[in-house]
């Protein structure tokens, strides 16, 4: 157990595996009550957090499944968060914080949402030649003190499958109570595949939980696959707040203000999170708008 939110997506290039936005198949949530006595449980924990963010994490990772649990306390009332994370434009702004993402398109089908998500490196990457994967979004419940979001996808990166993420909310006076779950499923050959990463080159990759100390007493956090997808769900988080925080902002400038603002707020966890220099990041992340730009563009119709 640890502390830190998300809301992830990854992919996976090879001896590289990213783990992919959203995840799957566990049982239906609860409902509003639920969710407030979750909350009347774990506010000792949100208020002790030990990195100076109200979030707490359960994980696992075993059969051949990766779950996550995420409850956090997110800046900003609950009616902008509803309104806000009801566009699907603001789910690509998003996501496309993340350096990983290279970009995102969206458009309505019936009555549910389609996201598709472009993934590659973290270095600079056309999204035109990046990799390709959808999903639907669909609200299953929506009202004044309560919202329920479901973001999933049959298949993933190599063989990855069972996308899905739902994400609950409630207000919390001028807060928000939110909460995701995710899962995923993977075989053989992704095991393989991040377990060759995690040996060599993210052999010294950290997430936040606390595991143990060493002989002077120092802190030794989780690593692996655990470490992985601590570290998104603590970007994802950072992006929940950018996100939300930039709404103040001139909309012509809210681009801009978010990549700026994300990368300060990531590189306070440097020791987990560090991944490029700002400067690069922002290059890289100004290039790829322009490229999903106009991906959206073609969609709507537009030249």
């Amino acid at each position: 157990m640890t502390n830190y939110l998300h809301l992830i997506v990854r992919g996976c290039k090879v001896g590289v595996c990213v783990f992919v936005f959203a995840l799957p198949v566990v049982a239906a949530t609860d409902g509003p009550e639920w969710l407030k006595k979750r909350y009347e449980t774990l506010a000792s924990k949100l208020n002790g957090t030990a990195f100076g963010a109200p979030v707490y994490i359960e994980s696992d990772d075993r059969d051949g499944m990766m779950r996550g649990e995420v409850f956090g306390i997110l800046p900003g009332a609950f009616a902008s968060l509803s309104a806000t994370l009801r566009q699907l434009p603001a789910w690509c702004d998003l996501l496309t914080l993340h350096f990983n993402i290279k970009g995102c398109t969206y458009r309505t089908e019936s009555d549910a949402g389609v996201l598709m998500v472009y993934s590659g490196g973290k270095h600079y990457e056309d999204p035109r030649e990046a990799r390709r994967h959808e999903f639907l979004y669909t609200v299953p419940a929506a009202s004044g003190d309560y919202l329920h979001m479901v973001i999933s996808s049959v298949d993933g990166p190599l063989d990855t499958y069972d996308y899905r993420v739902e994400f609950e909310a409630m207000p919390l006076g001028e807060q928000t109570f939110a909460y995701v779950r995710f899962t995923y499923r993977y075989r053989m050959f992704t095991r393989m595949m991040s377990s060759i990463y995690f040996m060599t080159v993210g052999r010294d990759k950290v997430g936040f939980s606390v595991v143990g100390a060493d002989k002077a007493g120092n802190p030794l956090y989780i690593k692996g696959r655990g470490g992985a997808m601590e570290r998104s769900v603590m970007r994802y988080y950072l992006g929940l707040q950018t996100l939300l925080e930039s709404r103040a902002q001139p909309e012509v400038q809210r681009f801009e203000w978010r990549v700026q603002r994300w990368y300060a707020l990531t590189d306070k966890y440097r020791r987990q999170l560090y991944e490029l220099d700002e400067e690069e990041y922002l290059d890289s992340k100004r290039k790829e708008r322009v490229g999903w730009a106009r991906l959206q563009a073609e969609i709507d119709g537009r030249k």
